[in-house]
């Protein structure tokens, strides 16, 4: 959980849990004796933060690699689910099936080390691990040996045991230690329900397969729910012949991981909606604030270029020229122009503007006089009686937003 989403008792808990793991492992340091006197500090102060086993989940993903071992003709309803290999995966998988994420693995690491501290005699008694009555063999002495703290050359008398045993529990209070099967039962207790500790069903696994593979009862049950973990490998197989556990995933059914898809599916759905959403509306917004910025760039240009036009037109030095060049281009030779010009290939040319003076500037600026249109009432001075079309002495036709002129 980030922790700008924690609420103020949220960091009060973690706090709280952070601050015993520290004390827990200063106090590991001085022997089993301080480690049970620190814990017992620890555990009576427990009832002011109370595990409640969550059912909801909040993000999980399948765990490919686990599912190539996974014995999922004995358990089809479960999938092992993905978590950090950091060396505190086990306490991950506690946090994820308890509170539906891994952020709580400080929490279930001080817990699952209280319990091994304050309960050593319930642990290496082998009665308590009596999944029938006529189990008979001897438990804990099997179990001691799968411990990375048991020792080539060591015995299995009940002195050997008690030291593994003791040695594994330390270790718990520093994190990034490796957990075993001695925390599976703890978490067990912890929660207090049942644990399936699933075991990879292989060549190498059939000897050791039947202590690790079982059902794990709590001390006192408080809960009917089931939970499970499976002891992996981050390689996969890796060689069926020679294989060991370096791995704890947590299983969870496998509807529950359709659900999580699918409200993953939708959420990103609706995010997907309300981006594009506001990019329409940022787009929109950019438009009409170039449209306007085009519209005063716009008016701008025609006030220039009729500014341009009108000096041109109406310049002193200009206009005796315009005129003479009037007077000589008469009517009638304009009229003989116009029939020698008319020939069969000609083609009208239609222009689609957005005013009148448009239209006038882009006339005006070319050789106007060159240009014959229709329906123009032809003075002596061509130029002005363009100019008075395109200004409103003339109505022309209009279509919906446009006017549409035709020239040849």
């Amino acid at each position: 959980m980030d922790s700008k989403h924690r609420t103020g008792q949220d960091l009060q808990r973690l706090q709280f849990f952070n601050d015993s793991l520290i004390y827990l492992s200063l106090a590991s340091s001085k022997g089993f004796q301080a480690f049970t006197e620190c814990a017992t500090l620890i555990k009576n102060k427990l009832q002011g933060f109370p595990l409640d086993v969550s059912q909801d989940v909040l993000d999980i993903k399948l765990d490919k690699v686990s599912m190539d071992i996974f014995p999922s003709q004995e358990f089809p309803e479960l999938v092992p689910i993905k978590v950090s290999g950091d060396g505190n995966c086990l306490p991950r998988s506690a946090s994820m099936l308890v509170f539906g994420d891994q952020h709580h693995n400080v929490e279930m690491r001080v817990r699952m080390a209280c319990e091994l501290a304050l309960n050593k005699d319930f642990y290496l008694n082998d009665v308590n691990h009596k999944i029938y009555d006529f189990d008979t063999f001897p438990y804990c002495s099997t179990i001691t040996t799968y411990s990375a703290n048991f020792k080539p050359g060591m015995n299995s008398d009940p002195e050997s045991i008690e030291k593994v045993y003791e040695l594994d529990a330390i270790k718990t209070a520093k994190r990034g230690n490796y957990c075993g099967i001695w925390h599976l039962y703890a978490l067990a207790s912890v929660v207090g329900c049942r644990l399936y500790s699933i075991y990879p069903k292989l060549k190498s696994t059939v000897s050791i397969r039947p202590e690790l593979n079982r059902i794990i009862f709590p001390r006192k049950q408080v809960s009917k729910r089931k939970l499970a973990v499976f002891w992996t490998n981050t390689n996969g197989i890796n060689g069926e012949n020679y294989w060991s556990p370096n791995h704890f995933a947590p299983c969870l059914h496998k509807h529950l991981l359709l659900e999580v898809k699918q409200k993953a599916n939708i959420e990103k759905i609706k995010t997907e909606n309300v981006l594009e959403d506001r990019r329409i509306t940022r787009c929109r917004a950019q438009s009409a604030s170039l449209a306007s910025l085009n519209g005063v760039e716009r008016h701008s240009t025609i006030a220039s270029n009729l500014h341009t036009s009108n000096k041109r037109c109406i310049s002193g030095s200009r206009t005796p020229n315009i005129e003479k060049r009037t007077q000589k281009t008469t009517t009638p030779n304009i009229e003989k122009k116009t029939q020698k010009t008319a020939t069969p290939n000609m083609k009208a040319v239609r222009f689609n503007v957005e005013s009148k003076c448009d239209l006038a500037i882009h006339f005006l600026t070319k050789k106007s006089n060159k240009i014959q249109i229709k329906n123009l009432k032809r003075h002596k001075n061509p130029l002005k009686s363009i100019f008075k079309f395109f200004m409103g002495n003339q109505k022309e036709s209009r279509g919906p937003d446009v006017s549409f002129y035709e020239i040849e």
